[in-house]
């Protein structure tokens, strides 16, 4: 080997060292709360981009000297369990008593034209008849009281065998608008209530118990903190490209780490009164909704070390759930307790909202 070719083998070494010590960090760094230290959550975010980076060194060295993969390889193992929560291969299962749970971001079922307004909203209509679920959890639900007026809730009940519902709205507007969160079902419900966010009014979660069988289980359908990217956010992130001007990058980046770091602090708070509430629960507990957060962060690691995620139990896949100009991560999560097992869990493929939706299908153990 000559001497240059020595040179590009001993940095391609240390840049493998470093992304594969940031691949372990990363791993890990959801065990750090946000309030605490907010690099890791981060470090966090970052997780799928740093194992790619793994990944293609492993092929680097597969074809220039196949003993350095022990590099990532190494890496890669240390932060298994980290991958194991974006990643899975299960085989399903045919049984037919079941609890069929849906979740689902609506966003407003399209109410200001984001897409196709009142079509859009009949297509999410179809979708949820055609799964004929029996628990369906919905965030960014809108209802208004003004008949014949972008019609939601009646319409729902008129068609889906859920007829019983309970609600909780984080808004009201002129005209009788409400904005919020709303868990559907065709079992009884015998109690409600709500866990107010003291540092969020936009966000809320929703607990219902419901009479299934013998059985008393308590669901809850939550919405946690939201980044709150605005236009010129998104058409930063857009527009990136070799030619942006250093200032701009710098204003445009420095702003998003901002809003990011807010979300993680926020999160942190609401997933712990969330969890505190759910360790004090008399009854079994499903727990769904749309935690704007990825598997590799605190947020989900608070629920993730109480409840079993249902798509680690019977998901296939990658399972993304975001729609949108910024990288695609499951934030959409149906949870339950150790009473429970998931035996199949879905994510549907139709774009009618920001959020693709997810089922389960849930057994008594």
């Amino acid at each position: 080997m000559n001497f240059t070719g020595g040179v590009i083998r001993f940095v391609l070494l240390l840049i493998n060292a470093a992304v594969g010590l940031l691949l372990v960090l990363s791993a890990y760094s959801a065990n750090v709360d946000p309030i605490d230290q907010i690099y890791p959550a981060f470090l966090g975010l970052a997780y799928p981009f740093i194992l790619l980076s793994n990944l293609l060194f492993l092929f680097v060295w597969l074809l220039l000297k196949k003993k350095f993969m022990l590099i990532s390889l190494v890496a890669i193992a240390l932060s298994f369990p980290s991958l194991s929560d974006f990643f899975q291969i299960n085989i399903q299962s045919s049984k037919s008593e079941s609890i069929k749970v849906m979740s689902y971001n609506v966003r407003l079922f399209d109410l200001y034209n984001w897409s196709q307004n009142t079509r859009t909203r009949d297509k999410i209509f179809d979708q949820l008849v055609s799964q004929n679920a029996d628990i369906y959890c919905f965030q960014e639900f809108y209802y208004t009281d003004q008949k014949g007026k972008f019609e939601t809730r009646d319409t729902i009940l008129t068609f889906l065998n859920a007829k019983n519902y309970r609600e909780a709205y984080t808004h009201k507007m002129r005209g009788g608008q409400y904005f919020g969160i709303a868990t559907f079902t065709r079992y009884p419900i015998i109690n409600s209530g709500k866990i107010i966010f003291e540092n969020d009014i936009n966000n809320i979660c929703l607990f219902t118990d419901l009479k299934i069988d013998q059985d008393t289980v308590r669901v809850y359908n939550l919405h946690i903190a939201s980044i709150r990217f605005g236009y010129d956010d998104y058409k930063f992130v857009e527009n990136i490209d070799a030619k942006s001007e250093a200032t701009e990058l710098g204003q445009g980046a420095k702003h998003i780490y901002h809003l990011l770091a807010k979300a993680f602090k926020k999160r942190s708070i609401q997933s712990k009164k969330i969890i505190d509430h759910v360790k004090n629960s008399p009854y079994p507990v499903l727990l769904s909704g749309d935690f704007n957060d990825s598997p590799n962060s605190f947020c989900y690691q608070q629920f993730s070390d109480v409840l079993e995620d249902s798509f680690k139990e019977a998901g296939v896949g990658i399972g993304s759930t975001y729609i949108g100009a910024f990288p695609s991560f499951r934030i959409d999560y149906i949870f339950h307790s150790e009473e429970f097992e998931a035996i199949n869990y879905y994510t549907l493929p139709n774009k009618f909202s920001d959020h693709h939706a997810i089922l389960s299908e849930i057994i008594r153990k």
